[in-house]
């Protein structure tokens, strides 16, 4: 059971087997610091997915445990090779239902002190790792430009027409019914924020999305109503009961450098059948 779980060591000769941690809390990830001297876990109780967790620090006869992390669940500890900074993927929140907010932070291990954001959480940041201590990282090209965004127009993915009960699927399955405006956008060294204007055109002017999936009355199309793209489930869900027609979609787009789409970004026309 979860609740059996400990970290014991062994010699390569399958000698001195010992205990050192204690076998009445579930353990996770286990990573050496680069002189060979600690050990950091993840640590919690079993109590759903969603359970608290934390990171401590030991020696490796099991003293000296220290807790390094302050935020209600935290795991995957890596070292960094450069002075005692331990890095780990934490979430702040204890609500089961926001689990998208996963960042990796960093704590001083050779000082007491909070943990300190290296990353946004504005995505669902990923496992982290060490490039090998003295090779080089590969050559990045240099990016001066915003993300691209492209519908799925444009990529061949065209919506179901009027004769056809068809449905868009563009790499959807049964249980994931496709976007109506399926798009997609792409950056050299990550995307920050994605905003989308999608006008239905009624009349020489357009009826702007909003963030509740309703059109809002009538306004100049040169002047676009933006609303933040949070990912495909909602986006899916923003697009579902837009009425057929004729639509103009624009995207403003940023990175993680601060580059932004100019004032005036490319208009998309495209039909809703």
């Amino acid at each position: 059971t979860y609740t059996d779980l400990g970290i014991w060591s062994v010699e390569r000769d399958g000698s001195n087997f010992r205990q050192l941690t204690a076998g009445d809390m579930y353990l996770g990830d286990v990573a050496f610091s680069p002189d060979g001297r600690y050990l950091a876990i993840s640590v919690g109780k079993p109590h759903g997915f969603n359970a608290e967790t934390d990171i401590f620090t030991l020696r490796l006869d099991g003293s000296e445990r220290t807790l390094r992390s302050d935020v209600h669940t935290a795991m995957q500890p890596v070292w960094s090779p450069f002075g005692p900074t331990l890095f780990f993927l934490g979430n702040a929140s204890k609500d089961e239902n926001n689990l998208g907010t996963w960042g990796i932070r960093r704590v001083d291990v050779g000082a007491a002190g909070t943990s300190v954001a290296v990353t946004d959480s504005d995505w669902r940041d990923g496992k982290m790792s060490w490039n090998p201590l003295g090779a080089e990282l590969p050559a990045v090209p240099p990016d001066h430009d915003p993300p691209l965004a492209f519908l799925g127009t444009t990529l061949g993915v065209a919506s179901a027409p009027a004769s056809s009960k068809a449905t868009v699927r563009a790499a959807a399955n049964k249980q994931t019914p496709a976007s109506r405006l399926p798009f997609i956008a792409l950056d050299r060294t990550g995307i920050k924020r994605i905003d989308v204007a999608v006008g239905k055109r009624a009349h020489g002017r357009c009826r702007f999305l909003k963030k509740d999936g309703k059109l809002a009355k009538r306004s100049r199309c040169r002047e676009p109503k933006y609303v933040r793209f949070r990912g495909e489930a909602r986006w899916r869900k923003l697009t579902a009961k837009l009425p057929k027609g004729t639509y103009e979609v624009r995207f403003r787009t940023r990175d993680v450098k601060g580059h932004h789409t100019r004032k005036h970004p490319k208009r998309h026309v495209v039909h809703l059948h």
